[in-house]
């Protein structure tokens, strides 16, 4: 009886450790990669681009969004979610305030 009870035992947690691991990889592909992956492909090739046309904007921008995908792939499943919106604001915000920094400078020497 001792030893059908252990085996019973085991087989329950191995079951469990099962689940548990359908559960993580579940979330790693529908949570981490859909938020991640595609921020740090695209910020890549624009990064770049950027770089070799020496459009410094640009290039900010797009390093943010690098940045914002590889925080993204640290922060699980849920806050991958949360660090790609807000990384992209910062991104979005930065472009914009460089983008009006220069047009203010081309208004003053004109």
């Amino acid at each position: 009886m001792g030893a059908g009870r252990e085996l019973k035992i085991a087989a329950g947690e191995a079951g469990r450790m099962e689940r548990d691991v359908e559960l993580a990889v579940g979330a790693i592909v529908y949570g981490v990669i859909p938020a991640a992956a595609p921020l740090i492909i695209v910020g890549t090739t624009v990064l770049g681009i950027a770089a070799s046309k020496a459009d410094w904007r640009q290039f900010g921008a797009a390093l943010a969004v690098v940045i914002t995908g590889v925080v993204a792939a640290f922060v699980g499943p849920s806050g991958a979610w949360l660090a790609a919106g807000i990384g992209l604001l910062i991104g979005m915000v930065g472009y914009a305030a460089a983008d009006a920094l220069r047009r203010r400078r081309l208004s003053l020497q004109a």
